[in-house]
This record gives structure tokens, sequence and C-alpha cells, in this order.
């Protein structure tokens, strides 16, 4: 079996380069590396902990975006109230 080169990419997430590099061409795993450190190493993750993690992630971000919303309802709720309408 011939050695599968690594196809790094960042997250479109971000935008920037202070992120982590992530090669997931290979098929057995998922590589990830610091993009402002590349020399420093490589972390090889099994594909189904990679996607658990991802997984895993966005619940969290879509949770926070949840506990987001309803902060700012009650602060627009308290703000009507101080101002005499309920």
């Amino acid at each position: 079996m011939q050695p599968i080169t690594p196809n790094w990419r960042t997250s479109s997430y971000t935008g920037t380069e202070t992120c982590v590099e992530v090669a997931d061409n290979h098929p057995r795993q998922v590589l990830v590396r610091d993009t402002k450190a590349r020399s420093r190493g490589i972390l090889g993750v099994q594909r189904d902990t990679w996607t658990s993690f991802i997984e895993y992630a966005k619940e969290t971000q879509r949770r926070a975006e949840v506990l987001r919303a309803a902060a700012w309802r009650t602060e627009l709720t308290r703000a009507s109230y101080a101002c005499g309408r309920p």
C-alpha cells in the first residue's frame, strides 16, 4: 500500500491562521497539527473518535447559542419591566 500524502486544510470557521490544520484524506485516521507550530508534531486520531469529537463540538456550540438567546430574551424582558412595559 502506498503512503498517503496528507491533504492539510484549516477550518473555514476561523478564517485565520491561528488554529489547527486537519488532514482527513486517510481511510483510517484524521491527522491534526498546530498551524503555527507545524514542526512540533502531528496527532493521529481514529476516524470514529474524530467524528464523535466534531459532533460534540457542534452540539456544545448549539447549546451555547440557545443559552445566549435565552439570556438575551431575559434581559429584554427585564428592560421592558424597568420601563413600565410588561
